[in-house]
């Protein structure tokens, strides 16, 4: 029985190693990487998106307060304004030449409906653009309704959860899906992520702006070292130990 054995513990060894180096020549992900990728992309997904998109019932809850659907009007008005100023000149926000009445075109078309908020026809400056931008993105890929209204700040909501992932895996590896799952089961962020307001529009960019710092902080390097798979410890825990 040993003879039989061996030779297929062998075989398993060596098709392990096979393996092993495939993975380390073509640089594939490793089983553990894929399960915690599978496992923060279901958790992500049915947390934001559970109670938001209409195939999970996202359709059935508006806007609410005193916040949600004035924000929301502000970017509809704005995409309005938007449109009609590329229409007036047959225009894009790309220009279709180099030649100078097609830039003038294109420039007409990015600066109509963009630079100042407006609610009820009127000049609204009480709060940033940058909601009021990304809402009319969403606006015009998947049509005006109180959902899609809701989608910049589900978006910057994922954006940080990824991030976090990624930071804590290249700096503090072990604990980085914790991390990760740990920020997305907050109730705020929860909360916030659901709201069509500018909330997380300001919360998301400044947290992941400090996890790019504390990136240049630890390694010296430029924001790419942010995802870097790489094991070399950073700077500071080197002198330290």
């Amino acid at each position: 029985m040993n003879d039989i054995q061996h030779p297929a513990v062998s075989g398993a060894r060596n098709g392990s190693a096979t393996m092993m180096r495939l993975q380390h020549y073509l640089k594939l992900p490793s089983i553990t990487t894929i399960r915690e990728f599978l496992i923060l992309f279901v958790v992500t997904a049915f947390l934001l998106l559970y109670g938001l998109v209409p195939v999970f019932g996202g359709d059935q809850l508006g806007l609410v307060g005193a916040d949600e659907p004035r924000y929301a009007q502000v970017a509809r008005e704005m995409l309005t304004a938007h449109s009609t100023a590329c229409h007036e000149v047959d225009a894009k926000m790309v220009p279709r030449s180099l030649r100078p009445e097609d830039i003038r075109n294109s420039f007409h078309c990015i600066a109509g409906g963009t630079v100042t908020p407006i609610l009820y026809g009127k000049p609204w400056l009480e709060k940033p653009a940058l909601y009021y931008w990304r809402a009319m993105s969403f606006f015009k890929e998947f049509g005006v309704s109180d959902w899609t209204a809701r989608l910049p700040s589900s978006s910057g909501a994922l954006a940080l959860v990824v991030l976090i992932f990624l930071h804590m895996r290249r700096f503090r590896p072990g604990g980085h899906l914790d991390a990760a799952l740990i920020t997305l089961s907050c109730v705020a962020i929860v909360s916030f992520a659901r709201g069509a307001s500018t909330d997380m529009q300001l919360a998301a960019p400044f947290c992941i702006g400090m996890l790019g710092w504390y990136a240049w902080y630890e390694t010296g390097k430029n924001s790419g070292s942010l995802i870097s798979t790489s094991s070399e410890q950073p700077r500071r825990w080197r002198k330290v130990r």
